[in-house]
């Protein structure tokens, strides 16, 4: 039978192109040459400290915005700072002129002092940029509505602000929904009560009850509509906000209590999440099965804070006992320890590019960086 002769066109094409790579292959040889495939592998073992920035009390919480060219800190001074990272991107570059060991100066963009009545334990960025929420001891939540954030040109008269009431302690962690910057969601001290609030119109639309005790940490799922929250009583709870009432509970209660929560990026509905417990033990779990994934124990003091970097390859944690580590995301050793002068507090990747922020104790934001390969600056275009 007769082949069509699409079919013998097309194997030719194929053959004639296995010809063309083998013969190059064989001219290479010849020459004596191997051919290089460029790099573009990041090297997270040589992240150095690029930035600091120093406040006179110790400094609890960050975060990046949306777009990763600012990031917003609360300090135990009352204060909410924004400040550019501008420089340390294009630091990044291959064209850049300084070495890896060089500070850098992180301007401060906006500068909100006595923000609020007492120290700023948590802060969040909407998904949109538009929204910045802040948790404190002062059982307040305050929002900060900017539409224009620039080194530039900030107009603070374009800033309205948004004062949140309703928590009967400290509120220990907000976060807004993953694509709806109408809701937020919060949880505090001495309270097992998650807390929805409308944006809009800074009321509270609904309240979620589970937890026994304090809720420490709560993340919004990529998904939209859910949260997953931890806190003092070991379990790890998921919460669709469109039934308003707990999706899924993970008894943690073989581990000490938890501290912080994560979602791996890439895990639409929790596939990959990390915890962090009292005991520095850091757990990885499958929230859809209720499976644990990994266990390490990476720290000597409590395990406070976690994040993954933006493809979901490696995981930072931060402790009491002063260090970072940076770790493969289901790796028990680290690839690298970086240090702070007190207890470690939070720690945020960017949201795509190699740069880690963390606060501490010792009143300082520290920014770590490690250089791009070449075939990826290029590819940015810094």
């Amino acid at each position: 039978t007769k082949r069509p002769h699409a079919e013998e066109e097309k194997e030719n094409e194929e053959e004639i192109s296995k010809n063309d790579r083998e013969g190059s292959l064989d001219v290479a040889e010849e020459k004596g040459e191997e051919k290089e495939e460029p790099t573009t592998e990041i090297d997270m073992s040589k992240m150095e400290q690029r930035a600091i920035v120093q406040d006179k009390q110790p400094i609890r919480t960050c975060c990046f915005s949306p777009d990763g060219e600012l990031v917003a800190i609360g300090t135990n001074s009352m204060s909410l700072n924004i400040c550019s990272l501008k420089d340390i991107i294009l630091s990044l570059g291959e064209n850049y002129k300084c070495q890896m060991t060089d500070q850098i100066e992180l301007p401060i963009v906006l500068e909100q002092m006595k923000y609020h009545n007492g120290s700023i334990y948590t802060v969040d960025w909407a998904h949109t940029g538009r929204l910045i929420a802040t948790g404190s001891n002062d059982k307040t939540i305050n929002l900060l509505i900017s539409p224009f954030l620039d080194a530039s040109n900030v107009n603070k008269s374009e800033i309205l602000e948004m004062e949140l009431t309703g928590h009967k302690s400290t509120v220990r962690t907000v976060c807004f929904e993953a694509k709806n910057e109408q809701h937020l969601v919060s949880g505090g001290l001495n309270e097992g009560v998650l807390r929805l609030w409308n944006t809009e119109t800074g009321s509270i639309v609904s309240k979620f009850e589970g937890h026994k005790d304090a809720i420490y940490s709560i993340k919004a799922l990529p998904q939209g509509n859910c949260f997953v929250s931890v806190g003092i009583d070991k379990t790890i709870r998921v919460w669709d906000i469109r039934v308003q009432h707990c999706a899924s509970v993970i008894d943690a209660s073989s581990y000490n209590s938890i501290n912080d929560v994560s979602i791996c990026p890439g895990s639409l509905n929790g596939e990959t999440t990390g915890v962090c417990h009292s005991d520095g033990t850091v757990t990885l779990w499958n929230l859809p099965e209720k499976k644990l994934l990994f266990e390490t124990k990476v720290h000597g003091d409590e395990a406070r804070a976690i994040s993954f970097s933006s493809e979901g390859k490696y995981r930072a944690t931060g402790s009491f006992d002063e260090t970072i580590s940076i770790s493969l995301t289901g790796s028990k050793d680290s690839l690298k320890i970086l240090k702070h002068d007190d207890k470690v507090v939070c720690v945020k990747w960017h949201p795509f590019l190699p740069i880690l922020i963390s606060t501490s104790a010792d009143s300082t934001v520290r920014v770590w960086t490690t250089q791009q390969p070449k075939e990826l600056c290029k590819a940015a275009s810094y």
